[in-house]
């Protein structure tokens, strides 16, 4: 699930939204295209999120998972044996859930 949420984070970085868009969930894929109306492959590369690189932290919740890389917070499950993205560009919010640029947590 790291190589999911560090592959997600350079493939923005390096402007490659077909791939970025591969890692996402299909209703986080859809969520975005409908609400930037473009389609995903642009509408990922338009979201700010960094670059993939620095430490990275994860913990397991049976199918589901957090990430963390450098200082970027990405929330991840499993689909059909596979780690996709379910959200992403995610900030701590004081007494209250994180708040994500791409997706919910």
């Amino acid at each position: 699930m790291s190589r999911t949420a560090t592959g997600l984070l350079s493939a923005v970085g390096d402007g490659d939204g077909a791939a970025a868009c591969a890692l996402l969930a299909p209703a986080v894929r859809t969520e975005l295209e409908d609400t930037s109306g473009k389609p995903c492959d642009r509408a990922v590369l338009d979201e700010p999120m960094g670059d993939g690189s620095g430490p990275v932290a994860v913990e397991v919740f049976d199918t589901a998972a957090q990430a963390v890389v450098g200082s970027e917070t990405l929330f991840l499950s499993r689909f059909d044996g596979r780690w996709l993205v379910i959200a992403a560009a995610c900030r701590p919010v004081p007494d209250a859930p994180y708040d994500c640029g791409v997706g919910l947590p």
